[in-house]
């Protein structure tokens, strides 16, 4: 995680504020389907999210596991390119951008059920305002998802809670390009332009918001 300093703003100039929000268009592919008999049918308004952090090292483990129980998750893994000693060739890499973040789909009591079974000893996020599993609408996930997989260099994990960002500032809600739908505040951090959100309790900037449209979240 990042420690910046960041300078809060009311209206940023330049920002569109538009009344219309547009389609999002189609979600990033994900990784597999979970069974019916390891979580209960849901309808949309519970179609979430949640997470949890395991050693660097075990990813695979937990993926492959992951993957044979047909449960949804999300890893997003950056590609490293080394040469290796005494050879001319080059050597690649995938590494966890985030190291150790396991994105699981499905409702949190079905979910931590299912790692207490699974993966005795680990626990989804909790919420540091609720104190609960952390829940995150699978509407925040599929732009979050599209921006890791696009440009992972413009996300950053911020210390500060989201609250803490939400002095002064006005809400806003990004409604064009494959951001739209992500709602926060946009607050300049190292002179760039973000949005800060809420992902899950944790407060997630996004850089290089410049050329988007807007509307106020009532």
């Amino acid at each position: 995680m990042d420690t910046v300093f960041h300078t809060k703003v009311r209206i940023p100039n330049g920002i569109d504020i538009s009344g219309s929000v547009k389609n999002i268009g189609s979600a990033i592919e994900e990784c597999s389907k979970t069974k019916t008999d390891l979580k209960q049918k849901i309808s949309d308004n519970q179609d979430v999210w949640g997470y949890l952090f395991v050693h660097n090292s075990k990813v695979n483990t937990f993926t492959d596991r992951l993957e044979k129980d047909n449960i949804t998750y999300f890893v997003h893994k950056s590609v490293t390119y080394y040469r290796k000693k005494h050879t001319r060739g080059i050597q690649t890499i995938d590494k966890p951008t985030i190291s150790g973040l396991i994105f699981l789909k499905g409702i949190p009591q079905k979910l931590q059920e299912y790692l207490d079974i699974r993966f005795t000893g680990y626990h989804l996020v909790n919420n540091c305002s609720t104190h609960f599993p952390a829940v995150i609408p699978d509407t925040v996930m599929q732009p979050f998802m599209r921006v890791l997989d696009a440009s992972p260099e413009r996300v950053r994990f911020l210390l500060k809670p989201f609250r803490y960002y939400a002095g002064g500032n006005i809400k806003l809600r990004i409604t064009s390009g494959f951001l739209a739908g992500l709602e926060g505040y946009v607050i300049r951090i190292d002179r760039d332009r973000n949005l800060v959100l809420d992902v899950g309790g944790m407060s997630v900037a996004i850089s290089g918001v410049h050329c988007e449209k807007f509307e106020v979240v009532e």
